[in-house]
């Protein structure tokens, strides 16, 4: 639905069609690999890391000038070695556009200022896809104005709500300034249907309040089954479906798989290793099949994973500059592991998650 493309759209509804999905293909006469057929159809895979490994290397200009940065990006790609910042191990390197990380085989472009004597470091990466976006379009999930790219909100430190995934991000972002409408990139290629091992029919990509099975959020947009009027338990927010089904965490050193199935002891407890808070056991987590241990998805990924935590900013009511951080108040009364949580400055309330 992007350009010129003609398409059906329902204005009480928001609902929208693709013109030729809409007057050739009825969705109860497809089974689902017919579906899922049609979905891999679509312009806009989830993740854009992906979409950029499509792009050969004949349509790659070794150095380009970017929009976003002051400094001329040069190409890497065939296989690479992890940067690491300052030899930190513990240390990942994320493209600034998507704030998704770059894996050793993916081909992106960097700032090689660091690498230049007597000059500041300048960390700044991009998937090759995210240094390819249009700068004005129309999408999908605000057709009412077309959307402009900025490489920051204009916020603090460019931290921004999405609008789509209603979670912070401080990446690239789709903007509308009329609405007020922010559109981080993740949500930006996400596809209008799909396949997730949690279900067994296809998902498609809707608008309505309701519960996810996976956390227990009610999410503006979520993936809920094709046959959402006879199969349960079949909303899904963007957010859970879009968890690795394998993820590691320095707290164990094996994989952890995530579980979609409700599981019960005998002591009726369950908790997380990471946090020891609590945990819902009707909703998704990760597991350590060999130490038996069990995780929140945000202990393991972290709460904020479109941010990053550590950028300084100067705020005109502080003298100095401040840091952006996650502050977590502790389940266990006098927990030294975690920072005490202060109060505001402006409202005095206490100063917990991104501050």
């Amino acid at each position: 639905m992007y350009g010129s493309g003609c398409f059906y759209y329902c204005e009480p509804c928001h609902y929208i069609a693709h013109n030729r999905c809409a007057v050739t293909v009825d969705i109860d006469d497809l089974d689902d690999d017919e579906m899922i057929e049609e979905a891999s159809n679509v312009d806009y895979p989830i993740n854009p890391d992906v979409q950029a490994q499509q792009i050969t290397n004949e349509d790659l200009h070794e150095q380009i000038e970017h929009f976003s940065h002051q400094h001329l990006l040069t190409l890497i790609s065939g296989h690479h070695e992890v940067i690491k910042y300052d030899g930190d191990d513990n240390s990942t390197l994320n493209c600034d556009g998507c704030m998704r990380p770059i894996s050793p085989t993916d081909a992106f472009y960097r700032c090689m200022q660091q690498q230049q004597e007597e000059q500041p470091n300048c960390h700044f990466f991009l998937h090759t896809n995210c240094a390819r976006l249009p700068t004005k379009m129309r999408l999908r999930f605000h057709p009412e104005h077309p959307v402009t790219l900025l490489s920051k909100a204009p916020s603090i430190d460019g931290v921004f709500q999405c609008d789509i995934c209603n979670t912070f991000s401080q990446g690239f972002v789709y903007s509308c300034k009329q609405c007020s409408f922010y559109l981080d990139l993740q949500c930006k290629f996400l596809p209008d249907s799909l396949k997730h091992e949690a279900h067994d029919h296809c998902l498609i990509l809707n608008r309505r309040s309701m519960h996810c099975v996976g956390c227990g959020c009610r999410p503006n947009f979520f993936f809920s089954c094709m046959y959402l009027g006879s199969c349960v338990f079949s909303i899904y927010c963007i957010n859970y479906v879009k968890l690795p089904v394998i993820a590691r965490h320095k707290y164990d050193n094996h994989p952890l798989k995530l579980t979609y199935d409700s599981v019960t002891n005998d002591d009726d407890e369950y908790y997380c290793e990471i946090c020891e808070g609590e945990r819902d056991p009707k909703y998704w987590f990760y597991c350590c099949e060999d130490c038996d241990f069990d995780f929140h998805p945000d202990c393991v990924m972290g709460r904020y994973s479109k941010i990053k935590l550590g950028s300084t900013y100067k705020h005109d009511a502080h003298p100095h500059p401040v840091t952006l951080v996650d502050k977590i108040k502790s389940v266990i009364p006098n927990d030294k592991r975690y920072e005490d949580v202060s109060p505001c400055e402006v409202c005095h309330e206490p100063c917990e998650g991104l501050v």
